[in-house]
């Protein structure tokens, strides 16, 4: 086993995670060179081996893409989120619908340390068709939202979108992060 601590060299945009590694660690795909507006991963793909994936694993990335074993014992893939196998945790919000918005998938209790960062790398940097994400539907089942000072930019460019008296709008008004009542 091991931890997969740094990554360098993306060829063809893709970082197959060797089999036999069991932890992905924080910002591990940060390019090398800390250009972090020209991130060279969009691909990664986990293998079975993997048991924990860290929160903030996929910080200061462009990924757009994200496969996981079917047989993997941490992670599943839902309509563009990475999400721990139980459904409990959104590890990583990667792809947004046509109108730019991620729903996290109803019964989800906890959004994970940049969770919703993608958004944050592409709003500074405009790419030709902006920001992957700019607002996160957070239904009701949510209960936590991560958040810690030191990343306290993390949800700077997204606009949370949830139901009226929710956790996610309690969190967005304490915080000052824009919000939709819904």
């Amino acid at each position: 086993g091991g931890k997969l601590i740094k990554c360098i060299g993306y060829p063809n945009k893709k970082f197959e995670i060797p089999e036999g590694i069991e932890t992905i660690g924080k910002e591990v795909l940060v390019n090398p060179d800390w250009d972090i507006f020209d991130t060279a991963v969009k691909e990664v793909i986990i293998p079975k081996s993997v048991e924990k994936i860290e929160e903030g694993a996929f910080n200061w990335t462009n990924i757009n893409k994200i496969s996981v074993h079917p047989d993997s014992p941490c992670a599943i893939v839902k309509n563009g989120g990475l999400y721990a196998k139980d459904g409990s945790t959104l590890l990583f919000a990667f792809k947004a619908n046509a109108n730019k918005e991620f729903v996290v998938e109803d019964g989800t209790k906890r959004i994970g340390l940049c969770a919703l960062e993608n958004s944050h790398v592409l709003g500074v940097h405009q790419e030709p068709d902006g920001p992957i994400l700019t607002t996160a539907v957070i239904p009701a089942s949510v209960e936590q939202l991560a958040f810690d000072e030191e990343n306290d930019w993390a949800y700077d460019c997204v606009v949370i979108k949830a139901p009226k008296g929710s956790y996610a709008i309690k969190f967005a008004k304490k915080h000052k992060i824009r919000y939709i009542e819904i």
